[in-house]
């Protein structure tokens, strides 16, 4: 049984799995294994894959989304740990070497990430992305992973033990899977951050996450989630918690209303006040949505004058 299980979920990403493979293979923490889980791919994903057959476990499968993939690889894996990598991404050669002793030494730690560089398309590069982020550390970090969200999943390697107990990856969330697990995770158990860009992750603007509107319905769903999983929250993060909601209820509500959705961004202002009566905003978009449409489009127009 190898120590480490690798587990890369593969989509339409030909042309940088091999690399994403290379940097896994390229570790100096030798005692891993390498799962491939092809989610559906109908590019030359399997043809790349084929190169490395003698040295990485591959499975294909249905499209069936990124949390059924990982899933799936996890199921089929064998390493006391766990570690992801995205088809996209790139780990540094030190990456789990740095990593693993972490939960050797620390039983009560369940989970270990790390900070990581952002490069664009346009080959602009961000060597650090938590260099400035100084309130996200180490421990019992639940309320940080709320606040912030500030895990990637190609830094993490977990206890298998701690994936199973969490229940896995929630396969009916398209987007924010990962958040949710870590937040399942982290309320359980301490998390340690490795301060040390470990890995390298190319910015891609498309996505789920990249619709607000959409990120904004699957987050409401993640912490309406949280709100039910965790009965015995304390009072300050259940109040966090709902002020999270209030203010996505909120983005919902003034994308339909600036659509001319009336009634439903009425509903969605009702939400966020519920959530947060102090919520401002959509106390005045409230009442503003029963105005006539005029009225409003000629406040917008003065705010907008105002303001330039």
């Amino acid at each position: 049984m190898s120590t480490v299980s690798v587990i890369i979920p593969a989509h339409n990403l030909a042309s940088s799995l091999g690399e994403a493979i290379e940097s896994a293979l390229a570790q100096t923490h030798k005692d891993l294994e390498i799962v491939v889980v092809d989610d559906g791919s109908t590019d030359d994903t399997e043809k790349v894959v084929s190169q490395y057959r003698t040295r990485i476990i591959y499975m294909q499968q249905e499209r069936k989304g990124v949390a059924a993939a990982r899933n799936r690889g996890i199921k089929i894996s064998g390493g006391e740990y766990v570690a992801f990598l995205d088809a996209d991404d790139l780990w540094l050669p030190e990456k789990l070497e740095e990593q693993v002793p972490y939960l050797h030494q620390s039983p009560e730690t369940g989970l270990v990430c790390s900070d990581w560089s952002l490069i664009s398309d346009q080959g602009s590069v961000e060597p650090s992305v938590l260099t400035n982020r100084n309130h996200v550390g180490s421990g019992y970090v639940f309320r940080q992973i709320v606040e912030s969200s500030f895990i990637l999943t190609s830094t993490v390697i977990a206890r298998r033990s701690c994936l199973e107990e969490a229940g896995l990856f929630d396969e009916s969330f398209p987007t924010a899977e990962d958040l949710d697990l870590w937040l399942r995770i982290s309320y359980r158990h301490n998390v340690a951050l490795v301060r040390k860009p470990l890995v390298i992750k190319r910015s891609r603007p498309e996505g789920l996450s990249a619709d607000p509107r959409l990120a904004a319905t699957f987050r409401i769903k993640l912490f309406q989630k949280a709100l039910m999983s965790f009965p015995d929250l304390s009072v300050s993060d259940a109040h966090l918690i709902r002020s999270i909601l209030s203010k996505n209820y909120f983005d919902l509500g003034y994308a339909d209303f600036v659509g001319a959705l009336r009634r439903q961004a009425r509903r969605n202002f009702l939400c966020s006040l519920r959530h947060d009566w102090t919520n401002g905003r959509a106390l005045r978009c409230l009442a503003a949505s029963y105005l006539p449409a005029l009225v409003v489009r000629v406040a917008r127009t003065l705010k907008r004058a105002v303001l330039e």
